[in-house]
């Protein structure tokens, strides 16, 4: 990848990283969500009422936006790998110190084992 690429690819993980901990924080704040047939209505005007659900949303769709610049331009076989890589990393770190979410000692190894692969696959 190009330094093109991966600035993309870096800002498109922090915005869907972000979008997803806000939409959990306004889902959280939403209270009770369901999709129920007798509750999705309310659930769904209730994350409508949310700014920071409304805000979440937002960002994940300007990183779909900037995801399309990096398909556009770059080979996905590297910015696909790196990106999970680093959303899956960032986020459960996110979540563990937004929402005091515990992490097992496995998913520290498993962190460490997706960094190592990021950094193989950068390699190329």
């Amino acid at each position: 990848m190009n330094l093109e690429g991966i600035i993309l690819t870096v800002i498109c993980t922090i915005f869907t990283v972000s979008g997803n901990l806000l939409m959990r924080s306004g889902i959280n704040n939403a209270g009770d969500y369901s999709l129920s047939p007798d509750k999705i209505i309310s659930s769904m005007i209730g994350l409508a009422l949310q700014p920071r659900f409304l805000a979440g949303f937002l960002l994940y769709g300007l990183a779909i936006v900037l995801w399309f610049r990096v398909l556009a331009s770059q080979p996905i076989s590297l910015a696909y790998p790196s990106s999970v890589g680093l959303t899956f990393i960032l986020l459960t770190v996110a979540s563990a110190f937004f929402f005091t979410e515990r992490l097992a000692v496995s998913e520290f190894f498993g962190i460490a084992l997706i960094f190592v692969g990021i950094t193989i696959i950068g390699r190329n």
